[in-house]
């Protein structure tokens, strides 16, 4: 488990091989950009990651061209970073 994870190593590689790789969250979809800090952070800051991604754990979708669920390890480094304050880093 990591205790403080960084947004750069550790959040963004979870986030681009589930949710923006596949179009869902890319700068095109329409739904929000997860191909950088700022779309990411505006998803925390409104409370959607938390409640799509932790709290329903219905991310990414079951129509995904891609992966269809979150490890046990990802969403914990997703809520680690989230209660640390979703820093940049």
């Amino acid at each position: 488990i990591i205790l403080n994870p960084s947004f750069q190593a550790d959040v963004q590689p979870i986030i681009a091989t589930n949710c923006s790789f596949y179009g869902c969250h890319s700068h095109s979809s329409g739904v929000g950009d997860f191909t950088n800090y700022s779309g990411i952070k505006a998803k925390v800051d409104n409370g959607q990651i938390q409640w799509r991604v932790l709290d329903l754990k219905d991310m990414p979708p079951s129509y995904s061209t891609g992966p269809k669920s979150l490890s046990s390890g990802d969403l914990e480094i997703i809520n680690c970073w989230i209660e640390n304050g979703a820093a940049n880093n």
